[in-house]
């Protein structure tokens, strides 16, 4: 793996082609990275100081971007205004690997700016320590099921509004017409109106309108021209009376629509015609690019994001060539934001993000019900009828339940509930995630194209609402979700040290083929004693039962809590949680129910989750009067038969522990971790990082001492064995 460096001239020149090869395989062949835009921007823009970057790997190109040195030590994306991302095509972290060692120069880091995350995950850690912050909250619509869907779909308000536009212009006595533009001439002709019309505007005075410089305008009219012989240039004009009163200058390649520029006449603004002409330029665009997404990228407002059903933040990624760097630009951020009081995010993204603070899940503004119920797809505890379920009945007394919803605009970005009752600890919870026990995975509700800078806002929440607690533990969570990584990020972001502990084993099975396929894979010891013991069950009469709905569920669950009683479990902490979950399992149909009866007695009983396609193992008790019988296994095996042959899951999932006789029933062995996270602006947050460290450094102490005297202990004995004679060859 190799960077090379290489001066430009006034354009891409050679490398054109592997630009947009590398366009095509990252980002679905971009309009607005293509090497013909990009291209347009040097010849327009730049002066000679530009860098093309390539990374070479196996004989192959894999990945460009464009640098230019800023001052002394920092090398930044070439980035003007014009651009609406930079131009990088660099697919994850890994690939920047190297780089820094290709640039002359002592080097500080690396501002990568404007990368749109839709194409790559250049944000996650990588070989290179980085950070990352949102330059720029963008906004898109997926042009898919029609107009009228997604029209029903927007706010109130916006539809509202835009009636009372209509009925203006028309008590204006006003004609309305849409003009498109599509052939060469008529775009190019498009393009010098919408220039007329935007030099009397705001931007005309302020010297930034497309016509105010002349390079500004070429770059323009060129590359409209350009796509326009493609067939993939348009103009959409509003006319009043004949007259231009707002225009949109369009580019639509592969699927993707870009709205590159708009304009409006201002003295029309009281009927706003340039939302007018949003609304039938979205009509057509659904009926003339049906399945393509529609993109903006624009740094929306609370009114924009009223138009969009998808929106993400372009990011502006910052590598260092070595920790030292990162970590002292963070210290000083940190310091900034804890002591000054400043917030590293731009004005316009902190007005743009909302945190409302709910204490029970009916309060929840529907955006974010409707975000829960997406992740609840996902996992069943990650819904909001489980958490219902969970304040109701294990925080019943106590005021520590709270749901913080991150929204932007209309939109709900991440739920994350959280418990600030450090009495729950008596329950096995603790301040910071709303779990105990009882949960078996924890996780926030993330909107898709969520990144870990959206939940900081939510941490600082946390935080206040908290009264700065010194820890926050969030438990037990996977891994490698993406919740996990996020929350994670956003920890640290916001000045907390963590660490991850594991929180416990977890095995499962991924099915593949049926009841009998999987059967015949298990140890022939546990096989013979399902047969055996089934066999011998139903000659005593016994009964067996699965319970999947709340017929008869009374019965059902008296004959649960009469097995548990009969077990060798203790007693549940909180008495009335299992029999509400098994009925809320039943209403929405994950209920699995496994009895055993003999003689009209329940001696075996069972409880699995099936939902997603997956089969959860939740609860499993027997009569110790029975254990004879293996009245576990049968019942287990039972079960597993239904979830395979009748439900047909891809996932049977044994949850929380490493106890031996799962080994039997399952294939594979995953982690689940909690993140523990210190406040160090704290003294209780340092203190208690400190007895961490102090006890990861007595574990490894004695973990290392026993290695030695299990080595000395080998050494004495291979000593005396050779004293004795013990082991020669005869």
């Amino acid at each position: 793996m190799t960077w090379r460096v290489h001066a430009l001239g006034v354009d891409l020149g050679e490398f054109a082609p592997a630009w947009d090869e590398l366009n095509a395989q990252l980002c679905n062949s971009s309009p607005v990275l293509a090497a013909s835009f990009v291209s347009g921007l040097l010849r327009n823009f730049g002066d000679g100081r530009q860098k093309l970057c390539v990374w070479h790997q196996d004989g192959g190109t894999k990945g460009m971007c464009i640098l230019e040195r800023r001052r002394d030590g920092l090398w930044q994306s070439f980035m003007p205004s014009q651009a609406p991302v930079g131009p990088t095509l660099l697919c994850c972290s890994e690939d920047l690997a190297g780089l820094p060692q290709a640039l002359s120069g002592p080097l500080v880091a690396i501002d990568v700016l404007s990368y749109d995350p839709r194409y790559g995950k250049l944000y996650f850690h990588g070989a290179l320590p980085m950070r990352w912050r949102r330059q720029a909250n963008t906004i898109s619509v997926a042009l898919g099921g029609g107009f009228a869907a997604y029209w029903q779909g927007r706010p109130k308000k916006l539809r509202a509004n835009m009636r009372r536009y209509s009925a203006r212009a028309a008590a204006m006595g006003l004609e309305l017409s849409l003009r498109i533009s599509h052939a060469p001439d008529e775009v190019s002709a498009g393009v010098l109106r919408y220039t007329q019309l935007e030099a009397t505007s705001w931007k005309g005075r302020a010297g930034t309108a497309l016509g105010s410089t002349a390079s500004q305008l070429q770059f323009y009219a060129d590359l409209l021209r350009e796509h326009a012989d493609q067939g993939s240039a348009w103009v959409y004009e509003l006319l009043a009376a004949g007259q231009v009163v707002a225009s949109r200058l369009v580019l639509a390649q592969h699927r993707q629509v870009i709205a590159l520029k708009t304009t409006y006449d201002e003295n029309h603004r009281e009927w706003a015609p340039g939302r007018i002409l949003l609304q039938r330029f979205v009509e057509d665009a659904f009926e003339r690019f049906p399945d393509s997404v529609l993109e903006f990228y624009t740094n929306s407002t609370i009114d924009q994001l009223a138009w969009a059903d998808q929106q993400r933040s372009i990011l502006n990624v910052t590598v260092y060539p070595d920790r030292l760097r990162a970590l002292a630009a963070m210290a000083r951020d940190q310091f900034r934001q804890r002591v000054w009081r400043q917030d590293a995010r731009p004005a316009s993204l902190v007005e743009l993000d909302s945190v409302t603070i709910h204490r029970t899940v009916d309060e929840l503004p529907s955006p974010a019900q409707d975000l829960m119920a997406r992740a609840e797809r996902t996992n069943v505890e990650w819904g909001a009828d489980w958490f219902e379920l969970f304040t109701r009945t294990v925080m019943r007394g106590s005021s520590g339940a709270r749901f913080l919803v991150l929204r932007r605009g209309h939109l709900a970005v991440a739920v994350m509930c959280i418990n600030l009752d450090p009495e729950l600890r008596r329950l096995g919870g603790s301040v910071g995630s709303l779990s105990n026990y009882y949960t078996t995975l924890w996780s926030p509700a993330l909107a898709p194209e969520t990144y870990s800078a959206d939940l900081e806002p939510l941490i600082n929440t946390l935080r206040l609402e908290g009264k700065s607690p010194p820890q926050l533990h969030f438990a037990p969570m996977d891994p490698t979700s993406l919740g996990f990584r996020m929350l994670r990020k956003a920890l640290r972001g916001a000045g907390y040290v963590v660490r991850e502990r594991l929180a416990h084993g977890n095995w499962y099975l991924p099915v593949d083929g049926t009841w009998e396929t999987y059967l015949s894979a298990r140890p022939g010891s546990l096989r013979s004693t399902i047969k055996r013991m089934r066999k011998r069950l139903l000659a005593e009469g016994a009964r067996f039962e699965i319970v999947t709905d709340s017929a008869d569920l009374p019965t059902a669950i008296a004959a649960y809590n009469t097995v548990y009683g009969s077990s060798w479990k203790r007693p549940e902490p909180v008495e009335d949680f299992l029999p509400e979950l098994i009925k809320l399992c039943a209403r929405r149909g994950w209920l699995r129910l496994g009895l055993v009866w003999l003689e009209g007695k329940p001696i075996a009983a069972q409880l699995w989750i099936t939902a997603n396609g997956r089969a959860a193992i939740y609860k499993v008790s027997y009569d110790e009067a029975y254990k004879h019988f293996a009245v576990g296994t049968v019942l287990t095996a039972l079960l597993m038969e239904h979830v395979i042959d009748v439900d047909r899951v891809q996932e049977v999932d044994y949850l929380i522990g490493d106890d031996e006789y799962k080994k039997q029933w399952m294939t594979h062995r995953r982690e689940c971790y909690g993140l523990v996270a210190f406040d160090p602006f704290t003294l209780g947050g340092m203190a208690a990082l400190v007895r961490a460290g102090l006890s990861r450094l007595r574990r490894a102490l004695k973990i290392r001492g026993r290695k030695d005297f299990g080595k000395t202990s080998d050494q004495a004995a291979s000593a005396d064995d050779a004293r004795s004679g013990a082991g020669a060859a005869p």
